[in-house]
């Protein structure tokens, strides 16, 4: 849940940032005693960049497969992608999904 926080120098307490604050959580009870913080920070705005975009489409590119196996006679490979698991063979052989058997 928090990825950003660090040890105070005596191992006694955690820093955490919360609810937009910074926190000293002690250990030993965990009570939160906020530290005071405050920044001069100088930013530039503009406009926001808004691009026409599909809400849905007939097909997508797949840019990412994950858990790839390949038949022990290298024929095929197996590969999960888009919560699906697909096949695909050599020679350019296109990928398809496997269907899933009813019970």
């Amino acid at each position: 849940m928090y990825p950003g926080f660090d040890w105070t120098p005596d191992s006694q307490h955690i820093v955490i940032w919360a609810q937009g604050r910074i926190w000293r959580i002690a250990l030993a009870d965990g009570a939160a005693t906020e530290i005071p913080f405050t920044a001069a920070v100088e930013q530039q705005v503009h406009t926001t960049l808004r691009y026409q975009r599909d809400v849905f489409s007939e097909s997508c590119d797949v840019k990412m497969v994950r858990d790839a196996a390949t038949a022990p006679d290298g024929s095929m490979l197996v590969f999960s992608a888009l919560g699906h698991l697909s096949v695909r063979g050599r020679n350019g052989f296109p990928a398809r999904r496997v269907k899933k058997r009813r019970r």
